[in-house]
C-alpha cells in the first residue's frame, strides 16, 4: 500500500511539472520584447559589413528583425530576420553609405522599437585573394579542340571576374597579348586557335568591382591531343573472339584507355587505361577479363589522356562490333 501511494503522488507530481513547463512555455506577457541593445560594426571593407548585438533574454523571444538603408536613414528596409546576434551583408557598393538597425519580435509577432542606427561605407580596401588550386585539361571532343581550365574562388563577394591569360612558354607574360577571356564562373573554355598536340599555359587573375587584381595562379598547363582511330575490330563487324584491340598512335607518348558499352549511352561494361610510348606505331590493349556474349551487339572506342583516363585529352567515335563463334 504505501509503495502504491507512494508511485501515485510521483505521477501526480510529474504531470503538475508537465503543467507548469507548458505554462512557461506558452508564457505571454502580452509586451514587444526589449530593444536590441549594443549594436555596432564589427567589418565594413571590400563591399561587406559585419554588425552585431547583445542578446535578448525575454521568455518569449522568437528572432531579429535587421533592417537597412542605403544612402541616409529615410528608407530603411527590412533585410534579414535572424536568431543570431549577427548579420553579415554583402554585395555593397564600396562609396555608398549603408545605415542598419535591429529590432526584436518575441512569439505572437509583436516587433520592439528599433535599435540605435549603426552606418558603414565598405570601401575597397585590398586586392582579391588569388584564386585556389587551378587545372587545365585539354580536350578533343566530337571535333571541338579546347582546353578546359577550373579553379576554386575564394569567398569574396566583391571579385567580379577572373581574367585567363595564356602562353606556349612557362614564363610567359601577362598582358593584353595573352589575355585570353573572362569568366564569371570558377572555370573557363578557351577554344581560341587551340592547336592539337601544343602545350598551352595558363594563369587566373580575380579581378574586383573596382578594378584591383590578385596576384595570379601557378602556371597550369595541357595540351589537347589527336582523337586515337580505332582499327580493330573494325565498325560494324561481326568477329571471333579476340585478344586484344587496335587503334593508332597519337604520335607521341600519351595515355590511353579503351572501353566497350552495350549501348553508346550508357557506362562501360569493360574498360583498361594504360600508357605508351608509341608515336609511328599501332597500339594494342589487351582484352583482359572481359565476359563477351556471342551475338550481342558491342561499341567500342578509346580516348587518349595526359593526366587521368577520366580526364580524356582525345575521343575517338565509337565503334559498333558482334562477337560469333568460330567454326
Amino acid at each position: 500500500m504505501i509503495y502504491r501511494i507512494t508511485a501515485t503522488l510521483a505521477i501526480v507530481a510529474l504531470f503538475a511539472a508537465c503543467e507548469r513547463l507548458t505554462d512557461f512555455e506558452d508564457h505571454d506577457d502580452g509586451l514587444p520584447p526589449g530593444v536590441p541593445q549594443g549594436v555596432r560594426v564589427e567589418y565594413a571593407s571590400d563591399g561587406e559589413a559585419l554588425i552585431s548585438w547583445k542578446k535578448n533574454v525575454e521568455i518569449d523571444f522568437a528572432r531579429y528583425v535587421v533592417y537597412r538603408a542605403a544612402f541616409d536613414v529615410s528608407n530603411f528596409r527590412e533585410v534579414a530576420r535572424t536568431t543570431n546576434t549577427y548579420y553579415y551583408d554583402d554585395s555593397l557598393a564600396y562609396w555608398n553609405d549603408y545605415y542598419y538597425r535591429v529590432a526584436a519580435m518575441d512569439d505572437e509577432g509583436r516587433i520592439s522599437e528599433p535599435s540605435e542606427t549603426v552606418v558603414v561605407k565598405p570601401e575597397n580596401n585590398r586586392s582579391p585573394l588569388t584564386p585556389l588550386f587551378p587545372e587545365a585539361y585539354g580536350r578533343n571532343w566530337e571535333g571541338k579542340v579546347s582546353i578546359y581550365l577550373e579553379w576554386f574562388s575564394r569567398s569574396e563577394s566583391d571579385v567580379a571576374r577572373h581574367d585567363v591569360y595564356r602562353g606556349t612558354e612557362s614564363d610567359f607574360p601577362l598582358d593584353s597579348t595573352t589575355f585570353v577571356g573572362s569568366a564569371t564562373a570558377s572555370w573557363f573554355e578557351d577554344s581560341a586557335n587551340v592547336e592539337l598536340s601544343q602545350t598551352y599555359y595558363y594563369r587566373i587573375v580575380a579581378v574586383d568591382r573596382d578594378g584591383l587584381t590578385s596576384d595570379p595562379t601557378p602556371v597550369v598547363s595541357d595540351k589537347a591531343l589527336p582523337a586515337p582511330e580505332p582499327i580493330f575490330p573494325p565498325d560494324r563487324s561481326a568477329v571471333e573472339f579476340f585478344e586484344s584491340f587496335a587503334f593508332t598512335s597519337v604520335g607521341e607518348p600519351a595515355g590511353y584507355r579503351v572501353a566497350i558499352y552495350e549501348t553508346p549511352y550508357g557506362e562501360p561494361v569493360w574498360k583498361d587505361a594504360f600508357k605508351s610510348d608509341a608515336t609511328t606505331d599501332t597500339v594494342r590493349a589487351r582484352l583482359g577479363g572481359a565476359y563477351l556474349a556471342y551475338h550481342s551487339n558491342y561499341y567500342w572506342r578509346v580516348s587518349s589522356f595526359t593526366k587521368s583516363p577520366e580526364r580524356p585529352n582525345g575521343v575517338s567515335s565509337f565503334r559498333q562490333f558482334t562477337v560469333v563463334e568460330s567454326y
